[in-house]
């Protein structure tokens, strides 16, 4: 018996580790898909690269957005289970509501990989720099004014930009 002991804490140890790494590999590849749609790109490998590097970047906020995704699964499952179980009985009316339990099971997994994908997508937005926020719309430019001509910002009282 003792000398099994640490025997059996590695394999849990292990078990653990392992569980984390493929966790670790699910959210890179969770916000590659939303690189792979925000950009409209079909380069399925260079978004997991962009992905690994926004993820190592933001490690802090994007393992604590996902743990707590993660928690709310798991406190749905332990509903669900203990539901189950409650509702084991052979009579028809407890049959009819246990369906209606893995009905409503079934639709909370939906939602709850939609509330992933919302939710990490909402991070990734917010993490990401996006450079066409900070430039101001100019009609003339969109028109083709020549080169030269001086187009001032209406919302700044600064210098007047140099089109080129």
């Amino acid at each position: 018996g003792g000398e099994a002991t640490p025997l059996v804490y590695w394999s849990w140890f292990s078990a653990a580790a392992g569980l984390c790494l493929f966790g670790l590999v699910n959210l890179v590849f969770d916000y590659a898909r939303i690189r792979v749609v925000a950009l409209e790109n079909s380069k399925a490998c260079r978004c997991t690269l962009d992905a690994l590097r926004f993820v190592r970047a933001n490690w802090r906020s994007t393992l604590s957005l996902y743990t707590g995704l993660w928690l709310m699964a798991l406190l749905g499952a332990a509903a669900y289970f203990g539901m189950a179980r409650l509702l084991g009985a052979p009579a028809a009316g407890a049959v009819m509501l246990l369906f209606l339990v893995r009905q409503f099971a079934a639709f909370g997994k939906v939602a709850l990989r939609l509330l992933f994908y919302s939710a990490q997508w909402e991070l990734f937005d917010a993490l990401t720099p996006n450079p066409a926020a900070g430039e101001v719309e100019r009609p003339e430019a969109a028109a083709g004014a020549p080169p030269g001509d001086s187009v001032t910002t209406p919302d700044s009282d600064a210098e007047p930009i140099q089109l080129l």
